[in-house]
């Protein structure tokens, strides 16, 4: 296909507008080789129009250099993917894990002080929540109230409110 492809690009004519083509294909080339090494050294773009030049000669060379270019964009990209979803995976275990812990924690508190049954009622409220800030209040609603009842009344209001208040 390539083969093709450049045997439909050689002009006809005189050895001058054959001239004038290949030069025109080597800037395109050149160009197309700057954008796709911009990183590079000004001395490396001179062995990479070298290695566009011998692609004009070789056009199979030019489309195993597109697919190679292609394959590696593509593993680059995975990789990429693959290091960002494990970041976000271990943030939302940490996350998870952590809303987890606390809720265990005022479940046992909640018990410890009012109770199995108000504990567990707690515990229920609780299941849901993800927001640390509410779980803290909620562990202070643990320690400021005086009766399970009291406890259960007001972190009803600010778990399923959500307003933050815990009067």
């Amino acid at each position: 296909m390539a083969k093709a492809l450049f045997e439909g690009l050689r002009p006809a004519g005189s050895g001058a507008e054959r001239q004038a083509f290949a030069n025109r294909l080597a800037r395109a080339l050149m160009q197309m080789l700057i954008a796709r090494f911009a990183g590079d050294e000004a001395g490396d773009r001179h062995q990479h129009m070298q290695q566009a030049l011998r692609y004009m000669e070789e056009p199979t060379m030019l489309a195993e250099a597109i697919t190679e270019w292609r394959q590696n964009a593509i593993a680059e990209g995975r990789t990429e993917g693959r290091t960002e979803g494990r970041a976000e995976g271990r943030a939302e275990g940490l996350r998870e894990g952590t809303s987890e812990g606390r809720r265990t924690l005022l479940r046992r508190q909640a018990t410890r002080r009012f109770g199995l049954e108000a504990g567990d009622e707690f515990s229920r409220l609780l299941a849901d929540e993800e927001d640390a800030d509410r779980l803290a209040l909620a562990g202070d609603l643990v320690i400021d109230c005086s009766t399970a009842e009291e406890l259960l009344r007001r972190a009803r209001r600010l778990l399923r409110g959500g307003d933050g208040e815990v009067r």
